[in-house]
């Protein structure tokens, strides 16, 4: 097998395999103690320079409280750790996160005195979370296995102190929040209280209302009813006056009667004296007289009787009309005042059910948090479920593993030495090197 390479000068040449071979077999002493070299440098390193590292784990179990499949008070608490967020709902995300708090971490250090500083131990800390599942798992590194599972238990122990003290706090808190807003909502209710106490109590509220629109209604009705009798007496006395004024239009006023002067005795004396004749001579003699027609007069009477009535019918009409216009603008204004009344009383009567809605909820939900605190609650959220032991074997340093890189670099460095103690000793310099 050949290879044709190009020289500098543009010239090629074929390079056989065995050369490449002889190459190796020539350089075969600076390959092996370069490898010896580096096996050594690595396994000393590995064995004597390098401290073994230790990893110690705990595992926690994070949940949230099942209050649901409990009682009605826990079915409350349940939806009080929904609804107004008692506990921070985290996820595990979130908690894993928490692991390497620097309040945790603190307390971790001053529990067990160490000598390293917070960035030191944050960096021998890992945490994670195991997949399909609600465990988190800490990994603590260390060159000493004891120290090294008793800072892992103690992390643990120390983180879910703080898990607890926070949602714990958390209850508290909203503890508080919920008994101030029940506060405040019973003073809203207590002051909607007062004004609707007070409007139903004045001389304006709706009810009294309703009592002058009722008293005015059946008086505006007794006025129409009454006006409605005036007008069929109006209109029976107006049809009589028609009717008399008719008859009257055909009833003369006088009428002309024949009389005997016996008749009329003052006449047949008056009569008698001038003449000188006697009475009974006189009876013969006749005379024409006209006399007031008594039809006439008793129309004229009637006509009259009954245009004073028609008057005193018309005056009578004109004030209750009057009064009905009058009613008609108080009963329009007093139900305008009753749409307003009823309208601010429905007002607070909503506003009263919403802050005693609001009361009764925040109360409940105080008392719930109450409990919770009282129970504490707060604290079931993380389970320490497997401790941390010492390890027996460490992590690192891997040393078969280094030993191994460190011959496989060796062959390498060793390979490309001997190709180029063979390049230096073959090639001829371009120039000669000065002297």
């Amino acid at each position: 097998m050949t290879e044709r390479v190009w020289d500098s000068r543009g010239d090629s040449e074929e390079i056989n395999l065995r050369d490449y071979v002889e190459v190796l077999l020539r350089g075969k002493w600076i390959i092996a103690i370069i490898t010896v070299i580096a096996i050594l440098t690595s396994a000393f390193v590995s064995f004597f320079v390098l401290e073994p590292v230790y990893e110690a784990k705990a595992t926690i179990m994070v949940k949230q409280p099942n209050l649901g499949s409990g009682g009605q008070a826990e079915k409350d608490l349940a939806r009080l750790v929904g609804e107004m967020g008692i506990y921070p709902q985290m996820a595990l995300e979130t908690y894993r996160s928490q692991v390497r708090n620097s309040e945790v971490l603190s307390n971790v250090k001053y529990r067990l005195n160490l000598d390293m500083s917070l960035h030191s131990l944050r960096e021998s800390i890992d945490a994670e979370v195991i997949k399909d599942s609600n465990l988190i798992r800490i990994t603590v590194r260390s060159s000493d296995p004891d120290k090294a599972a008793t800072i892992a238990n103690t992390l643990a122990d120390e983180y879910m102190k703080f898990i607890d003290k926070m949602n714990v706090d958390q209850i508290s808190r909203t503890r508080a929040v919920l008994a101030e807003q029940a506060a405040t909502e019973k003073k809203n209710l207590d002051r909607t209280l007062s004004e609707l106490k007070a409007l139903v109590m004045s001389s304006r509220s709706a009810d009294e209302i309703r009592r002058e629109i009722e008293a005015l209604t059946t008086l505006l009705t007794d006025y129409k009813s009454r006006m409605r009798q005036i007008e069929v007496e109006m209109a029976a006395i107006s049809a009589r006056i028609t009717e008399a004024r008719q008859q009257l239009a055909n009833t003369p006023d006088v009428i002309a009667t024949e009389k005997s002067l016996l008749e009329d005795p003052f006449l047949g004396e008056v009569v008698s004296d001038s003449t000188g004749q006697k009475a009974k001579d006189l009876a013969g003699l006749k005379f024409e007289s006209e006399e007031l027609n008594p039809v006439a007069s008793t129309l004229k009477e009637k006509l009259a009787e009954d245009e004073i009535e028609l008057s005193g019918l018309k005056g009578t009409a004109r004030k209750l009309q009057q009064a009905i216009l009058k009613l008609e603008k108080e009963l329009e204004s007093l139900r305008k005042d009753l749409i307003e009344a009823e309208t601010r009383e429905r007002e607070l009567t909503e506003k009263a059910k919403i802050y005693e809605d609001a009361y009764l909820s925040f109360s409940s939900q105080e008392e719930q948090a109450r409990i919770a605190e009282a129970t504490r609650l707060g604290e079931k959220t993380l389970t320490l479920i497997e401790e941390a032991i010492p390890p027996v074997q460490p992590v690192k340093p891997r040393k078969m593993l280094n030993i191994a890189v460190a011959g496989v670099l060796g062959v390498m460095v060793g390979v490309f030495t001997a190709f180029f103690a063979e390049f230096w000793r073959t090639s001829t310099p371009s120039r000669p090197l000065a002297e």
